[in-house]
């Protein structure tokens, strides 16, 4: 992992090892697109077997997934131009790095090939960029491209030099995209990849592994759905700064979300990067202690008027408990990750009589118990992460994500969180609604 003063990314400046929060964005089509986004009808879906463009069928390695690659190009662009690439493995242990490479041939073909998925991707997004002077991009694209694609005057080879190249920020859920359907987010997903990222945070279907949890501590289907807020603010509540709001959430939205969660984890992997779901860090529905006997609650009263929920001790008994079920239905809803987003008493949680030190570590031992050496991944925001947090912890095991590289207080983060491994990056423009800088 990269820390400090790290140069950055050289395949686009903007997407290195950053945390993205990307503004509301119409629904676009793929392909080539005509000025009322619509898409063109002279563009035809690729049938049949991709293996045009795969040497030999051949479907890459353990770290380069050749066919979904060729997937995801054939949403793009015609099949006449998608025939035009020939895409390789290249052997990661051949690289110090995640590595692509650009080659005019055989013939009138365009090679690319990657050390990865991520970075196979990235090749291609750059000879579409830099070669053929088209564009694909979250708010739109412009793909103008000839029958016969251009040729790269000679072999172009780029290097990744951060190895977390993190999107999303937990209120892109909210601000931008709570209702939104596959269609969305196969080409928001889509488009990640091709611009290099390889860790995506995944919030949609999180309500369900929360109703399945707390069923078996004794809520009903039914407490459980008047407790989980709606999907427009559900950050807000993983972040434990509200819950309820504005009312119960229906159990069709919660069902439909988790299959939407599925969708996009099991895409996320195809292409090789990594589906960061929230981790359990003690937020529990209202009245706990009641239907849990010897729990040690903590209450966190109101955030801006809302009602917050309730905190289990981490040091509780009871918390290891709910941790394993919680990251159990997690599995069993949207398989297993190595990295899992949480924050202990974002923006002033009150700690009460919890040490806040033993907290952090009975949290990341119940995350290491469910999945050993998975990644702890905290935003950098303000006073968070504590620094009885960052003293307590494994800091091989984190990842802080920087939500302000920009502001003035942002000038020695290697200090600031004492050597931990961190990501650079800032929230855009706050998802939208607010004057860049708010």
């Amino acid at each position: 992992m990269e820390k400090g003063n790290v140069p950055i990314w050289k395949w686009i400046v903007p997407l290195i090892a950053i945390l993205l929060l990307f503004s509301i964005m119409p629904d676009l089509s793929y392909a080539k697109s005509n000025n009322n986004g619509q898409q063109s009808s002279s563009i035809k879906p690729c049938i049949g077997n991709a293996s045009y463009h795969v040497e030999n069928n051949d479907v890459g390695n353990e770290s380069v997934n050749l066919r979904t690659a060729s997937k995801l190009i054939e949403r793009w662009l015609s099949c006449k131009q998608a025939r035009q690439f020939k895409l390789e493995a290249l052997a990661p242990s051949k690289y110090d790095e995640e590595t692509f490479e650009i080659k005019p041939g055989p013939g009138q073909h365009i090679t690319i090939s990657g050390s990865s998925t991520s970075a196979l991707l990235m090749g291609w997004n750059w000879y579409l960029k830099y070669v053929a002077h088209a564009n694909i991009s979250l708010t739109g694209e412009q793909l103008d491209l000839p029958k016969k694609l251009p040729l790269p005057e000679k072999t172009i080879q780029r290097h990744a030099n951060v190895d977390n190249r993190f999107a999303l920020n937990d209120t892109d859920e909210g601000y931008t995209d709570p209702y939104e359907d596959w269609g969305y987010w196969e080409r928001k997903i889509d488009v990640l990849a091709a611009h290099g990222i390889n860790e995506v945070l995944v919030y949609p279907g999180t309500e369900a592994v929360f109703q399945k949890t707390f069923e078996e501590f004794g809520y009903s289907a039914s407490e459980m759905r008047d407790w989980i807020p709606s999907p427009a603010h559900q950050p807000w509540w993983l972040l434990q700064n509200l819950s309820g709001y504005p009312s119960p959430i229906p159990q069709s939205v919660i069902d439909k979300r988790a299959k939407l969660g599925k969708k996009i984890a099991d895409r996320l992997r195809d292409l090789g990067m990594t589906p960061v779901f929230p981790g359990y860090h003690g937020i529990v529905p209202f009245e706990f202690e009641e239907k849990n006997p010897g729990a040690n609650i903590v209450p966190q009263g109101t955030y801006h008027r809302f009602t917050q929920p309730d905190w289990l001790d981490p040091t509780n008994k009871l918390y290891p408990k709910v941790a394993k079920a919680f990251y159990k239905n997690q599995s069993e809803l949207f398989g297993d990750s190595s990295m899992y987003k949480m924050d202990l008493l974002h923006e002033g949680g009150k700690a009460g009589n919890v040490d806040i030190g033993d907290a952090s570590k009975a949290v990341q031992d119940a995350l290491e118990e469910a999945h050993p050496k998975a990644t702890w991944a905290i935003l950098g925001w303000h006073s968070n992460p504590l620094p009885e947090t960052i003293d307590a912890v494994d800091k091989d095991k984190v990842l802080v994500l920087d939500g302000i590289s920009e502001r003035s207080s942002a000038k020695d983060r290697e200090k600031d969180w004492d050597g931990t491994p961190y990501a650079f990056g800032t929230i855009w423009n706050f998802g939208g609604p607010y004057k860049h800088g708010s």
